[in-house]
């Protein structure tokens, strides 16, 4: 998606994040697991749960059985 492998090992926690805003806000409607999101910023599917979920402390993001999505 927006990663490529030789990128993948340079990217800063900051950028990550901003990806997934990104990707979250850019397709309203569209549920992501944590499985596509965590390929997408090359991290394991646990951080990127923790991550996920952190954010959805602050902004309108939910997880239900079919993913993550913006409210």
């Amino acid at each position: 998606m927006l990663l490529t492998t030789d990128s993948a090992k340079d990217i800063l926690p900051t950028e990550r994040v901003g990806m997934v805003v990104f990707l979250l806000m850019d397709n309203r409607g569209r549920k992501f697991t944590t499985a596509e999101l965590a390929r997408t910023v090359s991290l394991t599917h646990q951080g990127t749960w923790a991550m996920l979920a952190k954010l959805s402390r602050r902004l309108p993001i939910c997880q239900d059985i079919d993913g993550w999505y913006i409210i």
